[in-house]
């Protein structure tokens, strides 16, 4: 789980998000969206969520989020 968030991390990084104002985490085993032990709970598992904090103009942040996401 933490390779996969250090490769979102990254990616945000490349495209101009400051590293001083992003981190990477983890949470492996200890968050699971499914908690059985199923192929289909494991699928539901593997993900990455992103949280943004101090957006001063929500507007134009999912604008510039939108087209970074193409």
């Amino acid at each position: 789980s933490q390779d996969r968030a250090d490769s979102v991390l990254k990616v945000f990084i490349e495209a101009g998000v400051d590293e001083k104002n992003a981190q990477a985490v983890g949470y492996g085993f200890s968050q699971p969206v499914d908690p059985r032990q199923t192929p289909q709970a494991w699928e539901k598992n593997r993900r990455t969520e992103i949280e943004f904090f101090d957006v001063k103009d929500r507007e134009d942040f999912n604008k510039k989020l939108l087209e970074f996401l193409k």
